[in-house]
């Protein structure tokens, strides 16, 4: 990138921007959840990899749901897997017998109907 600029609401920040392998990093500290971060990138060949945006979507999505982080993990080995979406259904609606409420078990399947769309 030639220029990044990051915005906390309407105001600029301080950030550092540095790449890492095949990724360009902007990482800003101290961003509170109620405020709306914005960055904007200029430059030449930025690519972004629309999977990789969709997965870390899907991850934060996971992430918030009020269970056990075991779960949690688990839910994300099965989705991010190369089973098929049928065994993945499958072993989802298995996680209810170790607490995973009815309701996070359809919100996931509708999650793998998703992706598997895409």
């Amino acid at each position: 990138a030639n220029e990044v600029i990051v915005y906390l609401d309407n105001e600029q920040i301080e950030y550092n921007a540095f790449v890492d392998e095949n990724d360009f990093i902007v990482q800003v500290h101290n961003v509170p959840t109620t405020k709306q971060l914005t960055i904007n990138c200029k430059g030449k060949d930025i690519e972004i990899d629309a999977v990789r945006i969709i997965n870390d979507d899907i991850d934060s999505i996971i992430s918030d749901i009020p269970i056990k982080t075991v779960i949690k993990e688990e839910i994300g080995e099965i989705i991010f897997s190369n089973l098929s979406m049928s065994d993945k259904r499958i072993k989802i609606k298995k996680l209810q017998r170790y607490g995973l409420a009815s309701v996070y078990v359809k919100m996931i399947l509708r999650l793998l109907d998703y992706v598997s769309q895409i």
